[in-house]
């Protein structure tokens, strides 16, 4: 399978050879939406709060006579029915956390790897160290090589690139250790530096 390299200084572009994987393996296909779905619930802040009866504001006054008045018996306005009182079984502050075993979370995340490489959406990017700063120059660099929502993964801290992408909304850079499925799906592109490449092949 051929990986496509680009230098951001020249942008020039090679291929380079990574073998010893089955790219067209289906294993770890089905545990992608199960991992999206663990994802999305740990992301979830569980803060939605209605208020109880004894939170709601308001006297505890019985509000009619028990008996005689031919209507229902009512015993505080704070009580469902009734406007500003309490809601009946609203949301309470909750954790939306579960837990998946470990080897499935691998096994999603080597299958989107592999189908980026497959599909051309990943390039190994070089010449990082040496470029100036300047986000506008650094976007028409991605442009001209019609790279848009790209994720990157740098382990090394290239300040210049990381300052200038940055201010790039459709682009985000993170560590290759935290790469995870859900913003391998959200992004079209990978871009990756020599490190992070030798830390994805264990993945792989």
């Amino acid at each position: 399978m051929q990986l496509l390299v680009l230098n951001l200084n020249n942008l020039k572009e090679s291929s380079e050879n990574i073998d010893g994987f089955d790219f067209e393996a289906e294993d770890g296909k089905k545990c992608v939406p199960y991992v999206i779905k663990w994802q999305m619930a740990k992301s979830r802040a569980g803060t939605a709060k209605t208020k109880l009866m004894s939170e709601v504001s308001g006297s505890t006054k019985k509000i009619v006579r028990q008996k005689g008045t031919g209507g229902a018996r009512h015993g505080s306005k704070r009580a469902v029915q009734f406007v500003g009182g309490r809601t009946c079984f609203g949301p309470q502050p909750r954790n939306f956390e579960f837990s998946i075993p470990k080897k499935i979370v691998k096994k999603a995340l080597s299958y989107v790897l592999r189908d980026k490489i497959r599909n051309g959406k990943v390039v190994l990017i070089e010449g990082m160290e040496d470029m100036e700063l300047s986000t506008k120059k650094l976007d028409k660099k991605f442009k001209d090589k019609n790279i848009d929502r790209a994720l990157v993964a740098c382990e090394e801290d290239y300040r210049n690139f990381n300052l200038s992408l940055r201010n790039l909304y459709n682009y985000k850079n993170l560590l290759s250790n935290a790469l995870n499925v859900y913003d391998l799906l959200d992004f079209n592109y990978l871009l990756l530096d020599r490190k992070s490449l030798n830390k994805l092949k264990e993945v792989l």
